[in-house]
């Protein structure tokens, strides 16, 4: 697993996806500059007057992508009333859905779904991550059961082989891995290099991640693309008290 990934990923999100403030001059039109406010009084005037309700900016960010990373959510919420594409995309391939999950807005991301967001959409620019697997990896819980009530696949995989398993492991998320598991996702999935979410909880030292893992069967004896198995993993960690756990169930 390229741990510094799930690490990374969210600032660079970000700075790719995510432009806050006001936007620059070429696209400070009246709309822009109302949605970015969160005049929805002003939004509907000019809209009624004809201002185009789907307008994109230089950027590749439509008005609905500008209410979101503004944290204007009441606006957003307006604009997909009033037929804004639930499924759109800026110029970088981020779809809305992913921008909504990645923030931890749950009550936006009900809403996409019931305007039809596809809920497994991916960030193709980001080892094709989906919804599920940001919200998980900064663990907003309420957003993760959100999507997988709404059917996401808890077992969807990045380019590199992740699983919003791996990433809620990764960042310590204990209650979120706890309803990924408890919703089907698979404990011994294992990324391009082998990792599966026991070995990323022992390299990140978190016994308690482990002790759980163990006891929702996660396999002791798979080894990684270096020959490691878990308890090889634990002992180059020198942590005893996650060698002695491994030790404990079946590990060899």
């Amino acid at each position: 697993m390229n741990k510094g990934y799930y690490r990374n990923i969210a600032g660079l999100f970000v700075l790719v996806v995510c432009f806050t403030g006001i936007p620059p001059a070429f696209a400070d039109t009246n709309l822009l500059k109302a949605v970015v406010g969160g005049d929805i009084a002003k939004v509907k005037q000019l809209v009624k007057s004809g201002s185009d309700i789907n307008f994109v900016d230089r950027d590749g960010n439509n008005l609905l992508f500008n209410a979101i990373i503004n944290g204007k959510i009441t606006m957003a919420k307006w604009l997909l009333n009033h037929g804004v594409d639930p499924n759109v995309e800026n110029k970088y391939g981020a779809p809305v859905l992913i921008t909504a999950a990645g923030s931890g807005y749950d009550d936006l991301v009900e809403l996409l779904l019931k305007k039809g967001a596809d809920i497994n959409a991916r960030f193709a620019r980001y080892d094709n991550v989906s919804a599920l697997m940001l919200a998980a990896q900064d663990g907003y819980l309420k957003t993760v059961q959100v999507l997988i009530k709404a059917g996401a696949n808890v077992n969807a995989e990045t380019t590199n082989g992740d699983t919003a398993l791996i990433a809620a492991t990764a960042k310590g998320h204990l209650d979120v891995v706890r309803e990924l598991i408890k919703r089907g996702a698979d404990v011994n999935m294992r990324s391009e290099t082998g990792y599966s979410a026991l070995f990323v909880a022992i390299s990140e030292g978190n016994e308690d991640m482990v002790a759980f893992l163990l006891n929702k069967g996660a396999d002791t004896n798979v080894a990684d693309d270096n020959g490691d198995t878990a308890l090889k993993l634990a002992k180059r960690m020198k942590n005893p008290d996650i060698i002695n756990l491994i030790k404990n169930n079946g590990g060899r």
